[in-house]
């Protein structure tokens, strides 16, 4: 699949004559991509992409009886507060956090 747009500045180096280095069909003609950086922006994509897809979006809700729902689900029938019992809030935060650490950590930007 080639593109009329440039490949990010990054992958932009026509000297690069070295075995680590290869053109690839993705890129207009003249464009050299460094392998090792090529394959660890793909690898830190897939990664962000694996732990995005471990989100949970609904609290624990109980159709029979609503008493035994989670307190922050929208149909629980308590008077308590409203907050998380289920686990759900903690799980996102921490895929959250590592979400954070891969984008500022991982290869950099």
């Amino acid at each position: 699949m080639a593109s009329d747009k440039p490949p990010p500045k990054e992958f932009q180096d026509n000297r690069c004559d070295s075995p680590s280095c290869y053109h690839s069909e993705d890129f207009p003609p003249g464009y050299v991509i460094h392998s090792k950086r090529y394959e660890r922006n793909k690898m830190k994509e897939e990664l962000i992409k694996i732990v995005k897809s471990l989100k949970r979006t609904d609290h624990y809700h109980v159709d029979a009886d609503c008493w035994f729902s989670c307190p922050a689900h929208s149909e629980y029938c308590g008077e308590e507060d409203r907050i998380c019992i289920c686990g759900l809030d903690l799980h996102n935060f921490k895929i959250d956090r590592a979400l954070r650490i891969i984008k500022d950590n991982l290869y950099g930007n």
